[in-house]
């Protein structure tokens, strides 16, 4: 039976290649959490400005709404009078 550090110093190779794919899995997953991060501020600083146009668009939508109720009656006098021959 061979010594134990003998044992030892053969299992290096295999120990440093072990080492090496952990250390490169790690930076993986650091560069892909990092991604991660970028995308998710990227979605809300989007959902942030979706929500704003949202808002914007309500309010002009509500008040074309307005316009529109108040005009609705003078284009129905009109075309009353437009249909009765009345100018």
């Amino acid at each position: 039976m061979e010594p134990f550090y003998i044992e030892i110093i053969k299992q290096v190779p295999s120990l440093a290649v072990l080492a090496f794919i952990v250390t490169a899995f790690l930076k993986h997953l650091q560069r892909r959490d990092a991604l991660i991060s970028q995308l998710a501020q990227e979605r809300a600083e989007l959902h942030k400005e979706a929500t704003k146009v949202i808002r914007e668009n309500t309010h002009v939508l509500a008040r074309v709404g307005t316009a529109l109720d108040r005009i609705e009656p003078i284009i129905r006098q009109i075309a009353a009078r437009g249909e009765s021959g009345d100018r």
